[in-house]
């Protein structure tokens, strides 16, 4: 399982929101700086996120992808308001190795298979979700555009709209858990395993090296997690990059 530490910038900074929640925000410096470091210490790829991107669908940060590009030697998947072919277009032709989409998975899944065909192993689906009670049943509903609107798709009609087309994975989130530290939705991504023949990374609640050790040992049908994604545990020091790489090693 492939240990990603995540960096997500608004307004050009570093940060960790709560729940999806951009009034609650923490500040972890510069992203630049924290890349760097995250290389430095043994990470075998970054997962960023334009947060400011996500909410407008306006590339705002792109300048500081761009150094971070520059000044790291790891693969790099960027995220976040990614909703046209030309802004995956322009992520690639930057550097980026595989390009993240969501709200266009969801709003338009044609455009982003058509994606995936032209770029094959180089576009990751991200799936981030809700529970909700509809109809007296609790359904994992998908969210879009930066979290704040409900695409009306439950997740796994979501994962069986990817089968068949060349995704390099989908980024599944429980958007309850994400920034709390509080563990992995494990159920969730047990359900994830068995609705998808794609390989799936893990995202949000990991609070411990033992939430990873979890992780790594799901298995559903002979299917295992591909990777997982870690921001605030990281960030905050409740484990070091070199643990999580140890752990996660074949």
């Amino acid at each position: 399982m492939l240990p990603i530490p995540a960096i997500d910038i608004r307004n050009g900074r570093c940060v960790r929101l709560l729940q999806g929640d951009f009034a609650k925000e923490t500040f972890y410096g510069d992203p630049i700086e924290q890349a760097v470091a995250f290389v430095d210490a043994g990470a075998p790829m970054l997962h960023i996120v334009d947060l400011d991107a996500a909410r407008s669908g306006e590339a705002t940060n792109d300048a500081t992808v761009r150094q971070i590009i520059d000044v790291v030697g790891v693969p790099i998947q960027v995220g976040g308001g990614v909703r046209t072919r030309e802004r995956a277009c322009s992520l690639l032709d930057h550097g980026v190795d595989r390009v993240v989409v969501g709200t266009l998975a969801v709003e338009d899944p044609s455009s982003a298979r058509a994606l995936a065909e032209e770029f094959p192993s180089r576009i990751v689906v991200g799936l981030d979700h809700r529970t909700e009670l509809i109809d007296g049943h609790r359904r994992r509903m998908v969210a879009v555009r930066g979290w704040e609107a409900t695409g009306g798709v439950e997740l796994a009609r979501a994962l069986a709209s990817l089968a068949g087309a060349p995704f390099a994975g989908a980024v599944i989130t429980d958007i309850s858990r994400d920034g709390t530290l509080e563990g992995p939705d494990l159920a969730g991504y047990s359900y994830a395993l068995s609705n998808s023949e794609i390989e799936l990374i893990a995202s949000g609640g990991v609070g411990t090296l033992e939430d990873v050790r979890r992780l790594r040992d799901l298995t559903v049908n002979g299917r295992s997690l591909a990777g997982v994604i870690i921001g605030r545990a990281l960030l905050s020091g409740a484990f070091n990059v070199a643990e999580v790489v140890t752990l996660c090693a074949p």
